[in-house]
């Protein structure tokens, strides 16, 4: 194995890293989930909770090439609820 002698030895191909965090979805229900959906469609931002259809939007566009100045991002699909402090 030969050692880099200089940054132009080095492959720096750009990487990227992008997560999404989900806010509250529907699916099975546990118990208290009525309650839980209520208070955060009323305290999140835009007044309602998420859909699947748009966590996989969310989902489509950090994999697709408009995404690609993004780096190092958590790109919340919550209805806004992560920026009330709660």
């Amino acid at each position: 194995m030969r050692w880099p002698k200089a940054r132009e030895d080095l492959d720096l191909s750009p990487l990227t890293r992008k997560d999404t965090a989900l806010g509250l979805l529907e699916g099975k229900r546990i118990g208290g989930f009525g309650q839980i959906a209520g208070h955060v469609a009323a305290k999140a931002p835009l007044r309602r909770n998420i859909s699947q259809e748009e966590v996989a939007n969310a989902a489509l566009y950090l994999a697709s090439p408009l995404s690609s100045g993004v780096t190092g991002e958590i790109h919340f699909v919550d209805s806004g609820y992560n920026i009330i402090g709660m």
